[in-house]
């Protein structure tokens, strides 16, 4: 599976339509799973955990309370991304029990909601995944140990929100730099949408292919 293949399961899930599942096998919506919106594609031998990003307003009240930290099990995340999360995880982790591997990735919200899940899914049974794929994920920062050699995360370089929650800390994991393009209607968040992260990823992965 390409870099670009499993970005492009999340823009599936902000494109897909109430009461329909999409390319998903399972949907967990978020007023089924404590506020968090996962879709999953179980297929042959991997299983791919898909988190979205920021669309309903509970989604938005989540955001603007992530500066207070929120301290479970030794770790400490933003509030606002780890609110519901553990819930979540008890769902999830059914969904990991016959993976021989297992993917993970998200944008936005839906990237620290997906960082945290795999901070989760290692505390608790030491699996780490083959790849974890992060796009334009906020200032994350967690206490305690965390280990994964697979992980990708990516930041559009006009992106400010990965830069919020302002904080002392760096980015939780090195960030690829990346310069997405989308014809979009000039907004605040325009450098963060997952189009401009989609072209972007695009652009970085035929040039990793060049220097092979």
């Amino acid at each position: 599976m390409t870099t670009y293949q499993l970005a492009s399961y999340v823009k599936d899930l902000y494109d897909l339509p109430a009461n329909q599942n999409g390319p998903f096998d399972i949907v967990l919506r978020e007023r089924q799973d404590h506020g968090v919106n996962v879709g999953i594609v179980e297929d042959y031998d991997k299983t791919i955990f898909v988190f979205r990003g920021s669309v309903t307003p509970e989604d938005w009240a989540r955001d603007s309370i992530s500066c207070i930290p929120d301290e479970k099990n030794g770790m400490t995340f933003p509030l606002g991304f780890d609110l519901g999360m553990e819930e979540a995880f008890r769902n999830l982790r059914y969904f990991l029990k016959n993976a021989k591997t297992f993917y993970v990735t998200g944008h936005s919200l839906g990237a620290a909601h997906a960082a945290i899940f795999i901070s989760l899914v290692s505390k608790s049974s030491g699996l780490l995944a083959e790849r974890v794929l992060l796009m334009g994920c906020p200032n994350l920062s967690i206490s305690g140990e965390m280990e994964s050699p697979r992980i990708l995360s990516f930041k559009n370089e006009s992106d400010f929100v990965c830069d919020v929650p302002p904080a002392p800390w760096g980015p939780l994991f090195p960030l690829i730099r990346i310069e997405g393009g989308h014809d979009a209607i000039p907004s605040l968040f325009m450098f963060h949408h997952i189009d401009y992260y989609l072209a972007g990823i695009k652009k970085w992965e035929e040039s990793q292919a060049s220097k092979t």
